[in-house]
């Protein structure tokens, strides 16, 4: 199985578009059930959600605002937050 294969089953099992949203002019957090938060979908988040999502599946953090939080202190403790630099 591929990483494409994976990410595919990853999008499909939490509901997200099928590139992971890096076409979508706008990206949904959802808090909980009924209450979202939206935000730009702008170039360099589009440039890295690759990884990002890949990084989901390396270490099983869900794409709900549980794991979103959990990945997000991952990445910025493994210095990804240098992705996010001019």
């Amino acid at each position: 199985m591929t990483l494409k294969d994976k990410l595919s089953g990853f999008y499909e099992k939490y509901n997200l578009p099928e590139d992971g949203g890096v076409h979508d002019r706008m990206v949904e957090l959802q808090i909980f059930k009924g209450f979202s938060l939206y935000f730009p979908n702008f170039e360099k988040r589009r440039q890295v959600i690759d990884v990002h999502d890949a990084h989901h599946l390396l270490t099983g953090y869900g794409a709900d605002i549980e794991g979103e939080c959990q990945i997000s202190a991952w990445e910025i403790a493994s210095g990804c937050h240098h992705n996010w630099q001019h």
